[in-house]
């Protein structure tokens, strides 16, 4: 499910060949109600007004994708701001992979980020919708055999 190394045709937020800065995000875990909850904490695009915009008014999303090779149990999960999640623990097992990004909720013909390195600055690009505009993070959360997750609970990862 991992997607470093992938060459977009496009500036996604978040890798280090497109971008001066990189989000800051914290994730919370927790097991509660037989459900893994993963919520952001905190969710900071630094200056990067285009995206902070495009999410206000809906034109993008922050999607978090959950794939668990053991039960094949894959769903993304899409919110307007930061993320909030929850999946039930009988549809996981062993390990989980997470990811986080923003997607363009529609069709962008000149999508231009004042972010974007300066040999970027002057071009315009094409975004369709489903396009990546954000990598936010990436990571696995091991479980036990049980379903119980093996991170402290209530514990936070910072991306």
């Amino acid at each position: 499910m991992k997607i470093s190394g992938y060459k977009f045709g496009h500036p996604v937020f978040g890798i280090d060949d497109y971008y001066d800065f990189k989000p800051e995000i914290s994730i919370d875990q927790k097991i509660e109600d037989d459900m893994l909850i993963i919520t952001s904490v905190n969710f900071d695009l630094g200056s990067n007004q285009v995206l902070q915009e495009l999410l206000d008014n809906e034109k993008a999303s922050v999607v978090t994708e959950v794939f668990c090779s053991y039960t094949m149990y894959r769903k993304s999960f899409q919110s307007k701001r930061g993320i909030n999640i929850q999946v039930p623990l009988k549809n996981i097992k062993n390990k989980i992979e997470v990811l986080y990004f923003i997607i363009a909720n529609d069709e962008i013909s000149e999508y231009r980020n004042d972010a974007v390195k300066p040999s970027l600055n002057n071009q315009s690009f094409y975004i369709e919708k489903g396009d990546i505009l954000g990598m936010l993070g990436e990571e696995i959360i091991s479980l036990d055999v049980s379903t119980s997750i093996t991170l402290t609970l209530g514990s936070s990862i910072h991306l």
